[in-house]
């Protein structure tokens, strides 16, 4: 506003008891600055992101359970929406995740909560539950139906891991 002010040779406003007035220069301005201020305030303005038009590669931290889980069936959506995004995934390294941001080696990291450094923002995505299945005549396990803890009780089975 000052440099606009020392621009014009006629005042733009005059101050009063009720305020700042206009002066006949200012409001033959008012249409021109204000279509000024929006276009400047249009380029500020993130562009619209367009998915399928979108060209770039996102770097995850995933350990293999959650390459399995989450980042596989992500990328399979992801390829019909914006085929030009790239998912590079690398192991997640505990010890080095918060290096690893700062430098700009990884976008996002996928971990559970207990291994989730202190200090970096996150968002749980969600909580899962885990089902016990078997075979409902296993002679491995000698029995017709089993619950977890009797599975558990008995002698070992190729789709149970006891210690």
């Amino acid at each position: 506003m000052p440099k606009l002010l020392r621009l014009s040779s006629d005042p733009l406003f005059i101050r009063s008891q009720r305020g700042i007035i206009p002066m006949p220069r200012a409001l033959e301005l008012a249409g021109a600055v204000k279509q000024v201020l929006g276009e400047i305030e249009a380029l500020l303005q993130p562009s619209n992101f367009e998915p399928e038009e979108a060209r770039f590669t996102v770097t995850l931290a995933a350990t293999d359970y959650a390459m399995k889980a989450t980042v596989v069936p992500f990328v399979l959506v992801l390829r019909q929406h914006a085929p030009g995004i790239r998912v590079a995934v690398r192991p997640v390294e505990n010890d080095r995740l918060a290096t690893q941001f700062e430098k700009g080696d990884i976008d996002l990291a996928l971990l559970t909560p207990d291994t989730t450094p202190e200090g970096l923002r996150s968002r749980r995505l969600f909580d899962e539950d885990y089902t016990l299945r078997h075979a409902l005549r296993s002679s491995r396990c000698g029995k017709r139906t089993a619950n977890a803890r009797s599975l558990l009780r008995s002698r070992p089975c190729d789709h149970v891991a006891h210690g």
